[in-house]
């Protein structure tokens, strides 16, 4: 039903309530009002995560990831696209492709097929994971001594839960084929910090919406690179 309002100059005017267009004030505040939501959200999602029990390792939780997910957190990509393309680059080699940081997740399961061969790394043990191996990302080139891989998935894992970040990369490199790549991912909020890390050790990269794609086209001396243990 029609209502009489008075406008600011004293007349009055009959009509619906009016609905007003947001100030810019408004709209700053709205804005800064909902990244501190999401800044809320992370912290509590944070504090419920379940203890880590490996040094050098975030806390984290399992997730169980299917190939949807982990091409939406790795920007996108096309799973079996990019394991067809390495067949493609490497045709007379078996292709080893690792799911490093794996907990749940279903990605071996459903892109498993002839002449590749997954194998699993967690800090912490998984059940019932085939080829599963517990070991943290940052000692990875110790324990998959004359084992490279043409493909790594990192997929918000153990770099991006890593607190020494240099070495973790730095051994996820160690682990790569030459000609080979590995898909990382994480918050955005590491990604200027892994870049950086990505050029003091030379190593070749690219940037994603959520992370880096790094790359081995020659043998490269990152073991003198390689930060000591603490």
């Amino acid at each position: 039903m029609p209502v009489a309002s008075k406008s600011t100059q004293g007349k009055w005017r009959t009509g619906t309530s009016q609905r007003r267009t947001p100030t810019t004030k408004q709209k700053t505040t709205s804005v800064r009002a909902l990244k501190a939501k999401n800044q809320a959200q992370r912290t509590a999602r944070k504090r419920a995560l379940v203890p880590g029990k490996v040094p050098g390792i975030k806390p984290y939780e399992r997730t169980s990831r299917a190939t949807w997910q982990v091409q939406r957190e790795q920007g996108g990509i096309n799973v079996k696209h990019v394991i067809d393309g390495t067949k493609a680059a490497f045709p007379k080699e078996p292709i080893m492709i690792l799911d490093e940081g794996c907990g749940k997740s279903t990605l071996a399961e459903e892109n498993q097929r002839e002449g590749i061969h997954w194998f699993r790394t967690d800090q912490r043990p998984i059940d019932n994971k085939a080829n599963f191996h517990q070991v943290p990302v940052h000692d990875l080139a110790g324990y998959f001594k004359g084992i490279q891989f043409h493909l790594i998935f990192s997929t918000f894992g153990g770099v991006a839960h890593s607190t020494t970040p240099e070495r973790a990369i730095a051994n996820v490199y160690e682990v790569l084929a030459v000609g080979g790549k590995a898909y990382i991912s994480g918050p955005g909020e590491d990604h200027a910090q892994w870049k950086g890390i990505a050029r003091k050790l030379e190593i070749p990269f690219r940037s994603t919406t959520t992370g880096i794609i790094i790359s081995k086209r020659k043998p490269a001396k990152i073991r003198r690179s390689l930060p000591a243990k603490r």
